[in-house]
């Protein structure tokens, strides 16, 4: 640390984390889970809200632009914040270099957006792009300007400020969204809301952390930094395209329609999971990375965090795929229906791609990540395959691809990434098989209620009832296990299951 910083020491030297990283994290999780509970209800609100402003066409078109432009949002961080965080001591030379080298990127990827903007449009045949891409453009900008101060505060588990920004930033856009939807903006409106929700966190962020960027300084530490953020970006681009050519097929072959009621069905699956895992990964992934030269502590913490995760995760997965119908049509309406197909075929990706939180948390902190992008670079090409094969039945078709690919590497991907660690397949399998057993049986028990009914209630009632059956089903399982209630009890005891990872008594001094 030099005398040209502009924060003290503890903003880039993670050493008094130490002191307390059981107190912190346990804060961080509860901040962070009351947070994300916050955002989940706004974010669900102005989805209900906007769905009955709008058309499925509204939604398309900015879909299949994000798909498009998406690849932008890859060099917003260009895998430098994952460096920050993950780094074991930083100076503000350091990362005022990161700073400006990541506003490089996103200042020039938002350019080359400008400009291909109208040969997308004519390609596609939608004039609709050359305002979409643009848009969406500056969103990236604004969001790529205060990724270094929210790795700073991240890393520092400075997550009360972390949580106000996410929710002061999810209410304002969703503020703006409904509220340009209401005068008419049409699809306008979901970008303003996309922009005016990307530019009020990175304010905050720079408010909060009181960090201001100096002049840069390229010495080896920047150097060892930028090759590993480039592993994670070739990682992300491979990651951008599973996620985006579904949508660019259904756009392409099927139209603004059919693309917006496939990103509906989608994105509706993953909100719930979306307020869980990135949060509580950037809860978990700076104590984890704190402890990696300590295998033992490393594995008791990095275990108990991933049951509780699939927990949550898996249970709602579940439910989702047993009250699809009830959901859609109580959430986006009731010209909506055929979302209700596509959600229910989308779940077991989504209970697959939960366990993306198992090998995404190893890789970072303990920097593995060349092996990551190893493990994308052979999977995505079958992924894009079995995309190809699946848009003959349509947006159907392609849901079922994904589902289909995200089971059969599940397994694989974790077993390739635990492979020469000290991380054991068989650790992993006594910590996952009560949550993934358990919200099986409580889904199929909720899935299968109306048939064991008489009389067919309407939405309402019958979403109830499959709710209360499923918390009976999925509690009782965890009772009916002989050490059910023992894990159960840590899992909801965020003290318990954000314990001390090396086991010291709370209060003592020292490394934790």
């Amino acid at each position: 640390m030099t005398e040209s910083s502009n924060k003290p020491v503890s903003l880039f030297d993670r050493g008094h984390l130490r002191n307390d990283l059981r107190g912190k994290t346990v804060r961080g999780g509860a901040l962070t889970a009351a947070a994300q509970i916050w955002r989940f209800v706004i974010n669900t609100a102005s989805t209900m809200i906007l769905a009955r402003l709008l058309v499925p066409e509204d939604f398309g078109v900015v879909a299949l632009g994000v798909s498009l432009a998406g690849f932008a949002g890859v060099f917003q961080s260009f895998g430098l914040t994952s460096a920050v965080v993950q780094r074991e001591s930083l100076t503000h030379e350091s990362v005022s270099a990161l700073f400006w080298i990541n506003i490089g990127a996103v200042a020039a990827t938002g350019g080359l957006l400008f400009l291909v903007a109208p040969p997308l449009a004519n390609a596609f045949g939608n004039e609709e792009l050359r305002t979409v891409i643009p848009m969406i453009a500056v969103s990236f900008f604004l969001t790529g300007c205060g990724l270094m101060h929210r790795a700073l505060l991240q890393r520092n588990l400075r997550n009360r400020d972390l949580a106000m920004m996410q929710i002061v930033g999810s209410l304002a856009g969703a503020t703006a969204g409904v509220l340009a939807a209401v005068l008419g903006a049409g699809y306008v409106s979901l970008l303003i809301g996309i922009i005016v929700g990307s530019a009020v966190p990175s304010l905050g962020c720079w408010i909060v952390s009181g960090w201001l960027p100096g002049r840069p300084h390229l010495d080896q530490s920047v150097k060892s930094m930028l090759g590993f953020g480039g592993a994670i970006t070739g990682n992300s681009l491979l990651s951008y395209s599973v996620r985006n050519v579904d949508n660019l097929l259904i756009g392409g072959f099927s139209g603004d329609a059919a693309l917006g009621i496939y990103s509906k069905a989608y994105g509706l699956l993953l909100l719930p999971l979306r307020q869980i895992q990135p949060p509580v990964s950037a809860v978990a992934v700076p104590a984890l990375s704190s402890l990696q030269n300590d295998p033992e502590a490393y594995k008791k913490f990095y275990f108990r965090c991933i049951e509780g995760v699939l927990f949550l995760t898996m249970s709602i997965v579940a439910f989702s795929f047993a009250a699809a119908d009830e959901i859609i049509r109580i959430v986006l309406g009731p010209g909506w229906g055929e979302a209700a197909d596509i959600f229910r075929i989308l779940c077991p990706a989504a209970a697959a791609g939960t366990t993306w939180i198992i090998s995404s948390w190893a890789y970072t902190s303990l920097g593995h990540v060349k092996r990551a992008l190893r493990v994308s670079v052979i999977s995505t090409p079958i992924l894009l395959v079995m995309f190809m094969l699946g848009i003959r039945w349509e947006a159907q078709g392609v849901a079922a691809a994904l589902s289909i690919h995200s089971v059969l590497v599940a397994i694989p991907v974790i077993a390739i990434c635990y492979k020469g660690t000290f991380l054991k397949m068989s650790d992993l399998a006594k910590a996952v098989w009560r949550p993934i057993l358990g919200s099986v049986s409580a889904g199929l028990a909720a899935w299968s209620l109306p048939m064991l009914l008489a009389i067919q209630p309407s939405v309402i009632p019958l979403l109830i009832v499959r709710m209360v059956l499923f918390t009976v089903v999925w509690f009782g399982f965890w009772y009916a296990l002989p050490s059910g209630r023992l894990h159960l009890r840590s899992i909801i005891d965020l003290r318990k299951h954000f314990k001390n990872p090396l086991g010291h008594k709370a209060g003592s001094s020292g490394t934790p």
